[in-house]
């Protein structure tokens, strides 16, 4: 059968020519395919890549740097790609018609962003290109590759640039590391120093916080001492109003009077005209004088004790001026005092906050308010002595009223020598009243003092509390200014108006004298008038008289009330309290509302206010100086006051004699009764001024009571502030404390701060030491720009992309023409009919055989001629013989028994080796399907044995064995195949033998 198969083929010259060209095809393909892809990476000088340079040139360590034109340059001399430096249009223009594959774009701020590596915010170096992988990925893939050893080279650069620059920097580095060894040497000996003078400020703080202690036990002791004064400012709220009440019945009884008067007025005109009917009566006049003697005895002895009462207050006075002299050193003691206290705190301020306070004004008032209420402070015997002097006038009054009732013409003898007592003892009241008046206005000038002292100390104060309230950062406006004024003054409105009362006392002394001056003179002119005073007159002289005593009767109650008041105003205990308050007030309160920072700050204010109250004291000793040197000079004048009353005593005795002589001057007694009439007249005259003075005393009286009541409401909010003094001491106690242990800790730290300095001074010194030996030269520049140098070292040298490609292509070549083989050649009929099978089979192999061995040397032979250089080229070659006929051994065993559907699944087999053969791309860069068909196709194999046996050394007998598996399995296949159909008469055309290929 095998030379019925050849002597056929012999026969025929265009099966010859078939098989002949059948032979060529995988020569054919492997030389046109590898051909045109042999070495594609050796041209890439031919690819033309479009360059735009924008790029400007930058300034760099003194240096112009254009990145730029040194990478044009670096291109042009590379010659990797074709490069074509041309304008942007034009190479935007050249990619779009595929003159360009790629176009390169060096920005303008290339150079520029090249110099701000090391600046806070550097900005990228961007090289932009363009590709168009729809002309050729591979292309493509070839420019990006060329982008990236672009982009390497341009890193490159730029690192050695900022590489040399770091290296030239070194050297200052370290030096400037010594020099910080150096320092940190320095500061490890001043470290010590600071742990030394930390230790020294936590043994002060210690002591600090033991004085703080003791300053809350003393701001304690203020609480209780200010809730005392509040007690005692209600006690004298209610002083105050009883005082108003007694001036408002005062006031209410003044209407009376100026009746009373009026109707003594009209009696006294009456009395005139009925002593100038008197012509008889003289006789009980005698009597009446007598009496009037007797009563005048009676005043003289009364004026021993107002004498006493006067030396008593001017002795008081003198005490005043000893306890304001008191006071004012105790003021220079505490501003003393005060600045140590300040300069304490200011040490404290050093370590902490400053605590401000605004209490000292507080504090000023309420001692001068207290000051004023002890200087009108009044004993008991002295109000004793008023009330017994009102008592003992009204008394006098009734005795004149009852001594009137006995008298006649008769007493009014021996007028003329009483007149002249009368003068004397007018005389001396003048001189009296002149001292008087010298008293009271060395009062009103320690008065304007004060009233000078407290504006310029308002004005000063109120600035310091503006002026620390800013230091704080409250900020103020003019109105917010005029606010703080304000409410100082109300504050100190209380003290002034105190001082205002001091005045009081004096102008109703002056008053009193003038009074007592006016009703001498009145008596002086009824003694001329006595002479010619008849019994008529001297009987309405006692219903007059009468009317007088009734007055006072009802007037005397009043102004006992205003003495009791006056007394128990001055002589409340609560005055005493309101001095301790301000006293303990102004020694212990500190301005505590912000802090120890703010306390420090107050504390000097306190200092400059106790100061400033030490210096004012000098004007309050002064009016005090002055109020005792009155009260001397009245008492001075008492002892005239004394004899003129004892020479009005004696005169009312010759009185008594002179009344015998009083008939015989009747026409003088008229006289007189005119005279007598003339002064009540003026005295009814001044009545409106006496009612309007009680009047203004008794508003004084409601303003104070106003005052009082002010004091008394503020004082729950001068409480709340001492508590909150306390509190505030409190926790200046405890916070000092913590300062005491803070500090302590403070100093342990300082002891490891020096230690770390130590170890930092030996370390930057080994810096230093360190950086000394560092290389700055320019090939460590080189080295940090390109510190990896790659050392290619390839175990299996192929040397062009054909070679590479070869296993692949040769593989898919011989596959390729068993299928075209098959395709041409009936591989079942048989020349003859066939014996066996191993007959048939033999029949068709020996042909089908022999063209894949053929075609297996012509595609050897067209790679040997492309240049391919194998490693093991007799092992190639055998390789590729096994690898043909194990092919055609499966095509053919498809085709024989699945006919055409053999060929249809000989090309799908086709289909799945040229994706799952990993013949182009490493197999597990395919998805998992093509991982798992890889090890079941043919194709996978024959590829790796032809890699081994062209560039590697491995062994290709796994794979060799594997191809010799699948030609025996396919050829015993074929035979098995044949065999059973041998006697099958369906599958054989009996007709033409000679025809079948």
């Amino acid at each position: 059968m095998i030379k019925k198969e050849w002597k056929h083929i012999s026969k025929n010259k265009l099966v010859i020519a078939t098989l002949f060209i059948m032979m060529l095809i995988p020569a054919l393909y492997s030389i046109i395919f590898l051909g045109s892809v042999w070495d594609p990476y050796g041209h890439l000088d031919r690819l033309p890549v479009a360059v735009v340079n924008q790029d400007k040139s930058a300034d760099f360590e003194s240096k112009k740097v254009a990145v730029g034109d040194d990478l044009t340059k670096k291109l042009k001399d590379d010659g990797s790609l074709d490069f074509h430096f041309v304008s942007s249009e034009k190479a935007k223009k050249g990619l779009e018609n595929g003159d360009y594959y790629m176009k390169v774009t060096i920005p303008e701020n290339f150079s520029k962003n090249a110099t701000t590596i090391l600046k806070k915010h550097p900005k990228p170096m961007n090289i932009t290109y363009e590709t168009t992988k729809g002309r050729g990925y591979t292309a493509y893939k070839m420019s990006d590759t060329a982008m990236m050893k672009m982009k390497n080279s341009v890193s490159s650069k730029v690192t050695e640039m900022y590489s040399k620059a770091l290296l030239s920097q070194f050297g200052v580095i370290g030096k400037g590391m010594a020099d910080a060894s150096t320092g940190g040497n320095k500061l490890k000996t001043g470290t010590k120093k600071l742990e030394d003078a930390s230790k020294l400020v936590a043994k002060n703080l210690d002591k600090l916080s033991s004085s703080s202690l003791q300053f809350s036990e003393g701001a304690q002791t203020l609480t209780v001492g200010i809730k005392q004064y509040v007690d005692g400012a209600s006690q004298v709220d209610d002083g105050t109003q009883t005082l108003a009440n007694g001036l408002t019945t005062l006031s209410d009884g003044v209407p009376a009077l100026t009746n009373g008067m009026n109707q003594l007025n009209t009696g006294s005109i009456n009395l005139a005209t009925g002593v100038e009917q008197y012509t008889g009566g003289v006789g009980s006049l005698s009597s009446a004088s007598s009496q009037l003697s007797s009563g005048m005895n009676q005043l003289a002895s009364k004026i021993p004790a107002m004498t006493n009462g006067v030396s008593k207050l001017s002795d008081g006075s003198k005490n005043l001026n000893k306890g304001v002299n008191q006071f004012v050193n105790g003021t220079g003691t505490i501003s003393k005092h005060s600045e140590e206290f300040s300069d304490q705190l200011h040490k404290l301020d050093a370590q902490t906050s400053q605590l401000p306070e605004n209490v000292q004004n507080l504090a000023n008032g309420t001692q001068k308010l207290s000051d004023t209420l002890q200087a009108t402070k009044m004993s008991e015997e002295q109000k004793n002595q008023l009330t017994t002097y009102v008592e003992g006038v009204h008394t006098y009054l009734a005795q004149v009223s009852e001594l009137l009732g006995s008298m006649d013409s008769s007493s009014l003898d021996n007028s003329s020598a009483m007149k002249q007592n009368l003068i004397n003892l007018s005389t001396d009241l003048n001189q009296l009243t002149n001292s008087v008046s010298s008293t009271s206005q060395q009062i009103e000038k320690a008065k304007t003092a004060i009233k000078t002292s407290y504006d310029q100390d308002l004005k000063t104060n109120a600035d310091s509390v503006i002026a620390t309230l800013e230091g704080q950062g409250v900020t103020l406006n003019d109105a917010q200014k005029s606010s703080v004024l304000s409410a100082m003054k109300n504050q100190n409105s209380q003290t002034l108006h105190a001082a205002d009362q001091i005045s009081i006392d004096t102008a109703q002394l002056t008053s009193t004298l003038s009074t007592v001056k006016d009703n001498l003179n009145n008596i002086e002119h009824s003694t001329d008038k006595t002479k010619n005073i008849s019994e008529a007159d001297i009987n309405k002289l006692k219903a007059e008289s009468d009317k007088l005593a009734a007055g006072s009767s009802t007037a005397t109650p009043g102004l006992s009330n205003v003495v009791n008041g006056m007394y128990k105003l001055s002589n409340s205990p609560d005055i005493e309290r309101i001095n301790q308050g301000a006293t303990a007030l102004a020694n212990n309160v500190p301005r505590v509302s912000a802090g120890i920072h703010q306390f420090a700050e107050s504390s000097t204010e306190l200092a400059a206010g106790t100061t400033k109250l030490s210096e004012n004291g000098k004007s309050l000793i002064n009016g005090t100086t002055n109020l005792s040197n009155g009260l001397t000079a009245v008492g001075q004048g008492l002892p005239a006051l004394s004899s003129g009353v004892n020479q009005l005593a004696t005169g009312t005795n010759q009185l008594n004699q002179g009344t015998k002589q009083l008939a015989s001057k009747s026409g003088d007694l008229t006289k007189g009764a005119n005279q007598l009439s003339t002064g009540l007249e003026t005295i009814d005259q001044k009545m409106p001024t006496l009612g309007s003075g009680i009047n203004k005393l008794a508003d004084g009286s409601k303003q104070l009571a106003s005052g009082t009541s002010q004091l008394k409401s503020n004082g729950g909010k001068l409480v709340s502030g001492s508590d909150k003094l306390g509190d505030g001491a409190n926790q200046i106690a405890g916070g000092s404390g913590q300062l005491a242990s803070g500090e302590t800790q403070i100093a342990g730290s300082l002891g490891k701060v020096k230690t770390g300095l130590s170890d930092l001074s030996g370390s930057l010194a080994k810096g230093a030491n360190g950086i000394k030996k560092v290389n700055t030269k320019k090939n460590s520049a080189n080295a940090l720009a390109s510190p990896v140098k790659s050392n290619h070292k390839d175990k299996n040298t192929v040397a062009d992309n054909g070679t590479g490609m070869a296993p692949y292509l040769l593989s898919l070549a011989l596959f390729v023409g068993a299928i075209t083989m098959n395709v041409i050649f009936d591989a079942f009929k048989p020349k003859s009919k066939p014996t066996n099978g191993v007959a048939w089979w033999a029949s068709k192999m020996s042909v089908l055989g022999l063209v894949s061995l053929v075609q297996a040397v012509f595609a050897y032979c067209a790679v040997l001629l492309l240049g391919m250089h194998s490693v093991h080229p007799a092992k190639l070659f055998f390789l590729l013989l096994v690898t043909a006929i194990t092919f055609m051994s499966i095509v053919t065993l498809l085709n024989v028994v699945l006919s055409k559907l053999g060929s249809f699944l000989a090309l799908i087999l086709l289909l799945f080796q040229l994706s799952g053969s990993g013949g182009t791309y490493p197999i597990q860069l395919s998805g998992g399907f093509y991982q798992f068909i890889h090890p079941f196709l043919p194709m996978t194999y024959s590829i790796n044995a032809i890699r081994q046996c062209i560039g590697m050394d491995g062994s290709v007998t796994p794979d060799l064995l594997v191809l010799l598996v699948l030609l025996v399995i396919s050829n015993l296949l074929m035979i098995l195949f044949f065999s059973k159909n041998v006697k099958n008469p369906k599958l054989f055309i009996d007709e033409d033998w000679e025809n079948a290929i």
